[in-house]
């Protein structure tokens, strides 16, 4: 977490020489032209990938089919969509690699696959796992006394 600005800032640079490099290569109107057709790109992904989870939703209904995994494949395919709203080609090429569904899947799994988390509609019966401790709730009116306010407390 310490090294968050430095890869920050190590990125910000890389976008920005690679905006450069390509745009003495190219030339600037070209180089602007494929930023911006990268951020419509990015742009459309989200919005397929958002259509895509209302539907695998509905058509999983009331069955636990949403797993783990296909919830991590949509994350990445989110990210690679944010990925091509940033300027810069560096970001644009991890973007459509992580796009490919392969690598989607691979990555998915890798990073994924160990949260064991089970996905249930509120018509379920099965729960995420662990011990199961019933209880019963009580409600208290007004406020309960503070350590201070107690008399049998140590000063």
């Amino acid at each position: 977490m310490r090294f968050f600005p430095i890869i920050f800032l190590a990125g910000f640079f890389l976008e920005l020489a690679s905006l450069i490099w390509v745009g003495g290569h190219i030339g600037v109107i070209l180089t602007i032209l494929l930023v911006m057709l990268a951020g419509l790109a990015g742009t459309t992904v989200i919005r397929q990938t958002g259509m895509g989870i209302g539907s695998a939703l509905r058509r999983a209904g009331g069955r636990s089919d949403v797993t783990t995994i296909d919830a991590g494949v949509v994350f990445l395919r989110m990210m690679a969509g944010l990925l091509l709203l940033i300027p810069g080609f560096v970001s644009d090429a991890v973007a459509l690699l992580v796009l490919l569904p392969p690598v989607t899947r691979w990555l998915a799994q890798r990073v994924f696959a160990p949260v064991d988390v089970q996905f249930r509609t509120s018509t379920g019966e099965r729960y995420g796992g662990g011990p199961v401790i019933e209880g019963e709730v009580v409600e208290i009116d007004g406020s309960l006394p503070r350590p201070a306010d107690r008399k049998d407390a140590e000063p």
